[in-house]
């Protein structure tokens, strides 16, 4: 298996997911496409299809195996071919897929994905943002570039995204991801590719967590049972696989059951101690407030068993 645009998606969306799909119960994963995921892949085609009918002249390496479209790929940059569609990137087990490889003034090349969405995140142009770079657009472009430095195609640390608008959207990949994110899009790179080149050596394995996103993912119906036998955490709402993850680390808590029995006061007080002796990671990120209402939902789900109300609802009178 290789480290590929997809498998780092796939880890961003879902941390979990790069193992599960190698060494999970395949029995148990849901074999037809979901039909919203099927309609995005169709309008992500058809969006390809218009902006490639309006490049013009390119190098159109889409049909053949892996291993042809590589050297001829190959081949094609070393001939200083303008643009070329669809080449094939490799080196030791990483693999790249680019849209598009568009030559410099420098004769290097720049790596450019066609995407159905905006090119950038939170961007307002009625309002003059001009919002950041997507994670998972940044990651990949990374890859691209990572693996045109490696063959010796690349000195910069740039790449563009063709937005669903047809804009060419350019992504400087080594700087800082945000003002209060010391980490560049790189570094981020860097430490994502090493966990999924772990999960996919089966060196390294990470539990599933449940939520909103898992609707849509083919192994929904595995991880929910996983979830419900495990008495997992995050079968409770809004606990999420990043508090969950935290309360096993910290409070060594593992399920349902255990989670019940914890003293939020006491679990404060360790904290508050902690935090004065210097840790400050410890339980970084959940208030008090919310480790509450995560304990109460708990105990709805599990114990009581039926809807709470907490103060009597009032509805408005109002003609319709």
């Amino acid at each position: 298996m290789n480290i590929t645009a997809s498998s780092l998606y796939d880890y961003i969306q879902c941390p979990h997911r790069v193992w599960r799909d190698i060494y999970g119960p395949q029995e148990e994963k849901i074999q037809e496409t979901n039909p919203f995921v099927k309609l995005l892949w169709e309008k992500g085609i058809k969006h390809e299809e218009k902006i490639i009918s309006k490049l013009g002249g390119f190098w159109n390496l889409k049909e053949g195996s892996i291993d042809e479209r590589f050297q001829k790929t190959i081949e094609a940059m070393k001939n200083k071919t303008p643009l070329i569609y669809q080449g094939v990137l490799k080196y030791e087990n990483m693999l790249g897929i680019p849209d598009l490889l568009r030559i410099l003034p420098d004769y290097s090349y720049m790596p450019i994905d066609i995407k159905s969405g905006v090119g950038f995140e939170g961007a307002h142009e009625e309002e003059g943002e001009e919002g950041k770079p997507k994670k998972h657009y940044a990651v990949q472009l990374c890859l691209y570039n990572d693996l045109l430095k490696r063959l010796g195609f690349a000195a910069h640390n740039s790449g563009k995204i063709i937005d669903i608008c047809g804009e060419e959207v350019e992504y400087d990949l080594i700087a800082q991801m945000g003002v209060k994110t010391k980490e560049t899009w790189w570094e981020l790179y860097e430490r994502i590719k090493k966990h999924v080149d772990l999960l996919i050596k089966n060196q390294e394995k990470n539990k599933p967590a449940l939520g909103g996103i898992c609707k849509l993912c083919p192994w929904y119906n595995s991880c929910k049972k996983w979830g419900e036998e495990a008495k997992d955490l995050t079968n409770v709402f809004y606990l999420g696989r990043s508090v969950r993850d935290k309360i096993n680390t910290d409070l060594l808590i593992e399920d349902i059951d255990s989670f019940l029995d914890i003293d939020v006061a006491e679990v404060m007080k360790q904290k508050d101690k902690e935090k004065k002796s210097g840790n400050k990671g410890f339980l970084h990120g959940i208030a008090e407030g919310n480790l509450q209402k995560a304990l109460n939902r708990a105990r709805i789900l599990y114990q009581t068993k039926e809807p709470v109300i907490y103060e009597p609802i009032v509805l408005p009178e109002v003609s319709h």
